[in-house]
């Protein structure tokens, strides 16, 4: 929870936010191509807790979600 001028607001984590993004366009996602016309950086993917990752993912309860993310991280 951050506070700045008296208002109180969440920061979401790199994993958490990353699945947000990939949630909210996987209408979006079709094939593979899609999947890299989103252009994550290798970096950042290489830091992720992928524990943490992988317990968020199961909450999102879709099939589709982790076909993407199996792709993203073979």
């Amino acid at each position: 929870l951050i506070e700045r001028n008296s208002k109180s607001f969440k920061i979401a984590s790199p994993e958490k936010a990353l699945l947000d993004l990939l949630y909210i366009n996987l209408s979006k996602i079709n094939n593979q191509d899609d999947i890299l016309e989103l252009r994550l950086n290798e970096v950042v993917l290489r830091e992720l807790d992928k524990e943490k990752f992988y317990e968020y993912l199961r909450t999102f309860n879709s099939k589709k979600l982790e076909r993407v993310c199996a792709f993203i991280f073979k």
